[in-house]
């Protein structure tokens, strides 16, 4: 998976690298990025990017015509946006 943020993107080791500030585009950005408005704040990018994986996945479960189809995405993506971080699955 490679998701890329056009002139924001971060190039990082690990899970373990942090970054602070703030980028993204909303809705797709992970809670504890935090706000445009709000006090910078230290991140994982890949971590981040796992939850905006996670919101991508369940948006697009919306528009899968079948039931299960759906609901297995909605599975797939639950625990992608956990609000803990470090309790979000390696991709």
């Amino acid at each position: 998976l490679s998701i890329i943020d056009f002139n924001l993107a971060e190039f990082v080791e690990g899970e373990e690298t942090m970054v602070e500030g703030w980028c993204g585009t909303p809705p797709w950005i992970a809670p504890e990025v935090g706000t445009k408005d709000g006090s910078a704040q230290w991140y994982s990018p890949i971590l981040a990017d796992r939850w905006a994986c996670g919101e991508m996945i369940r948006y697009f479960a919306q528009y899968t015509p079948s039931p299960n189809r759906r609901q297995d995405l909605v599975a797939l993506a639950e625990p992608l946006l956990h609000k803990d971080p470090r309790a979000r699955p390696s991709l």
